[in-house]
C-alpha cells in the first residue's frame, strides 16, 4: 500500500463521525490491506476492531428484536455506517485538537458548565459554530478519551516495569 495511506486514513477517520461517505472509503482502504495481505495501520486497525467489539458486545434487546439483527445494527452504527439510534443529523465537526487542549489545560480546575460556555464562545462566527449542548458533548467525549489513554498508558508502564514516560537525563 502506498505511504501516504496514513495521511488519507487519519483524515477519514476525523471525518467518519460526520461524513457518511468517509466510511465506506475507510471500507475500501481496509479491504484492500486484506486483500494485499499487508499490516494495516494501527488507527484503521483500531477502528475496525472497535465496531467489532461493540458489535461483538451487544447485549439481548428487550423489543422482541433478534439478538443477531441487533448485532448488525451495533456494527452499522460502530463503523459509522449508520446514523445514532435516535436519528437526527450526524454530529458537528469540531477539531479534536482544540477541544482536548483545552480540557487538559482547564479540565479539573473549571466547572463544565464554564468550559462549554467558552468553548462555544470560541467558536462563534467561524466554521464550527456550536451551541452549548454541543460542547458540552465533546467536552464529555474528549474527557473520557483522555481517561482512556490515561488507563493504557498505566498499564503500558506497568507491564513494562516503567516509573515514567520521560527518560531522565
Amino acid at each position: 500500500m502506498a505511504p501516504n495511506n496514513e495521511a488519507k486514513i487519519a483524515e477519514l477517520l476525523r471525518k467518519v463521525v460526520s461524513d457518511p461517505h468517509a466510511a465506506a472509503e475507510l471500507l475500501t482502504v481496509a479491504a484492500d490491506y486484506l486483500k494485499a495481505r499487508e499490516p494495516m495501520p494501527d488507527a484503521l486497525a483500531d477502528y475496525l476492531a472497535d465496531a467489532f467489539r461493540q458489535a461483538a458486545r451487544t447485549k439481548p434487546p428487550k423489543n422482541g428484536k433478534r439478538i443477531e439483527d441487533e448485532r448488525i445494527n451495533q456494527l452499522a452504527h460502530g463503523l459509522y455506517m449508520k446514523r445514532r439510534p435516535e436519528g437526527g443529523r450526524p454530529p458537528k465537526d469540531v477539531p479534536k485538537g482544540d477541544v482536548a487542549l483545552t480540557v487538559a489545560v482547564f479540565g479539573e480546575d473549571v466547572t463544565e458548565t464554564k468550559l462549554k460556555a467558552e468553548l462555544a464562545e470560541a467558536y462563534k462566527g467561524t466554521e464550527h459554530e456550536i451551541k452549548q449542548t454541543t460542547a458540552l458533548n465533546r467536552i464529555k467525549e474528549t474527557k473520557a478519551e483522555l481517561s482512556e489513554a490515561r488507563r493504557k498508558t498505566r498499564e503500558i508502564m506497568e507491564s513494562n516495569e516503567l516509573t515514567g514516560i520521560v527518560r531522565p537525563r
